[in-house]
């Protein structure tokens, strides 16, 4: 099992890439299809917690490397939100609890990597409209709440399976 999050690093990479050829089709509009905050969900339930937050760490670097945000701060973030779910709880043991977290998180996640980059930009100089920065900030959340309200099902069924054959036991009662 301590190897499972890798593997299941591995399995959850198609995801996150198509994810990225979407984000590069939709480079027009400045919009960015993110699915990082929604594939820490189902291995924070199950994993133990160094695997999960490795996980975590791997899946917020892999999003960080075609960014231009400071490195290191939304993984760690998806690693504390990781942590932060991990062990035994109630509150994610129905499909529609975990659906509505994956969005959660993924909103939350993208709050956080548009404000990192908004201070990065700020930082080089940029001058940025407050008003523009928050619409345009509240328009890539709600973008991200819709890409993983309808990704997330799919992908968190994969990765559930994927445990499954690995051996990953279920959740613990609290």
């Amino acid at each position: 099992m301590n190897g499972s999050w890798f593997l299941l690093l591995l399995a959850t990479y198609p995801w996150l890439l198509v994810s990225d050829l979407v984000s590069d089709v939709m480079v027009d509009t400045g919009l960015v299809c993110f699915l990082t905050g929604a594939a820490v969900i189902a291995p924070a339930r199950r994993l133990g917690r160094g695997p999960a937050a490795l996980f975590a760490l791997c899946v917020g670097l892999m999003f960080e490397a075609r960014r231009p945000i400071a490195d290191g701060w939304l993984a760690f973030a998806l690693a504390f939100a990781a942590l932060s779910i991990c062990g035994p709880q109630r509150l994610l043991r129905r499909p529609a609890a975990i659906w509505m977290a994956a969005i959660g998180l993924n909103a939350a996640a993208t709050a956080i990597w548009f404000l990192l980059g908004g201070f990065m930009a700020a930082s080089e100089g940029s001058q940025v409209s407050i008003v523009n920065g928050v619409w345009f900030g509240l328009l890539q959340v709600m973008v991200a709440a819709a890409c993983a309200a309808v990704a997330a099902p799919f992908m968190l069924r994969a990765q559930e399976s994927l445990m499954d054959r690995l051996g990953v036991p279920e959740v613990r009662e609290a």
